[in-house]
């Protein structure tokens, strides 16, 4: 539905599936998915929780250049899954207004949008001693499903086929906190994706924070750590999908103290590699029309 704020669309978000997998000391200790028909392998304790939380709303509030203002509900939806499973958790703050500490009104719930997601992420999660609550509260931030929603490229003025902009934020690599990104955009052109003349959007650049800024200033490095590929529906101003893909480093602190539990520092870094990929399903009309512009009649994005 259409926001109280200038552009900005009201979603709400149903979870249809969920899955996840851990491994503890390499070797696979969950393998979930309940789009497969749920229970494979659980020696952890996930699987009970897991199940509670299909079926979960949350509600956001999207501006017009494709930020998340608002995220209600996500510190509501797991408390009801852990509870219901006896499992010990710590009850968090509630929903926060990003752009309005103050607090505006919640977004209605009225579904408008079916999108599927899928995060992948090369590095696992704390088990935060075995507590699913917490862990699984690490992992299910608002922060996760901002990437999902988010799409901070759009260019600022009308650009044609070839052109290409700046962009600068910040963005999320899930249990290795946020990193600032310095990217370049391109309108690579019009692409049919999905069934749909899409505009392809392409963006390249890196990621400063945590271990990234030594890693990417190493001399001769010129790979980039930050890629998204986008194709965007113009009629609906919406990624009909879109692909973030982020490396940054983490000490490699495998190696334990003989005869403790205790990791030895060390100097070397691994690669924490995460991609994260959004399909549009459908979508339709808005409860009330949103003023936006699509393309020009000469082939520009705006």
């Amino acid at each position: 539905t259409q926001g109280s704020r200038n552009g900005a669309l009201n979603l709400d978000m149903e979870i249809l599936a969920i899955g996840m997998e851990r491994a503890n000391a390499g070797k696979k200790a969950l393998s979930y998915d309940s789009e497969q028909g749920g229970e494979t392998l659980d020696e952890l304790g996930y699987i009970p929780v897991l199940k509670k939380l299909v079926g979960g709303h949350l509600r956001f509030q999207v501006s017009s250049n494709g930020n998340v203002l608002r995220a209600d509900g996500i510190s509501e939806w797991l408390d009801r899954a852990v509870r219901t499973t006896n499992a010990v958790v710590m009850t968090p703050p509630g929903a926060i207004d990003i752009a309005d500490p103050a607090g505006a009104a919640a977004p209605p719930p009225v579904r408008i949008i079916r999108q599927k997601g899928r995060t992948n992420s090369s590095v696992s999660i704390s088990s935060g001693g075995g507590k699913v609550g917490s862990t699984l509260r690490s992992f299910f931030t608002q922060d996760l499903f901002k990437q999902m929603l988010e799409f901070p490229f759009i260019p600022p003025h009308p650009v044609r086929v070839g052109d290409m902009w700046s962009a600068g934020g910040e963005t999320y690599i899930s249990t290795r906190g946020r990193f600032h990104y310095e990217a370049t955009g391109k309108f690579e052109g019009w692409q049919l994706h999905l069934g749909t003349n899409c505009a392809r959007v392409n963006v390249e650049g890196n990621l400063s924070g945590g271990n990234a800024p030594a890693v990417a200033a190493k001399p001769g490095n010129k790979a980039k750590n930050l890629r998204v590929s986008m194709w965007i529906n113009t009629e609906l101003q919406f990624p009909a999908a879109m692909i973030w893909e982020k490396k940054t480093w983490a000490p490699d602190t495998t190696t334990r103290v003989t005869g403790t539990n205790r990791p030895v520092a060390s100097a070397s870094l691994k690669v924490v590699n995460q991609r994260v990929a959004t399909t549009l399903l459908s979508a339709g009309p808005t409860e009330a029309p949103v003023t936006t512009s699509a393309s020009t009649s000469d082939g520009a994005l705006k």
